[in-house]
């Protein structure tokens, strides 16, 4: 599984959540992806992704 990398993501200011995300994967293709998780792990939420950042691990 070497197409493959872990990535923190964190909701609105929530806990992290750790994830396996495919290296080829396009940001458009990310963010909805992230929005569909959201939606799981709270599905009253209407917020939608608006940017990506990318962070140092020591800053998360």
């Amino acid at each position: 599984m070497h197409n493959l990398f872990s990535a923190r993501v964190r909701f609105n200011g929530g806990n992290l959540h750790l994830f396996k995300v495919r290296v080829d994967v396009m940001l458009k293709d990310l963010k909805d992806q992230l929005n569909e998780i959201n939606q799981g792990l709270k599905p009253g939420d209407t917020r939608r992704v608006e940017d990506l950042q990318d962070a140092r691990p020591d800053y998360l």
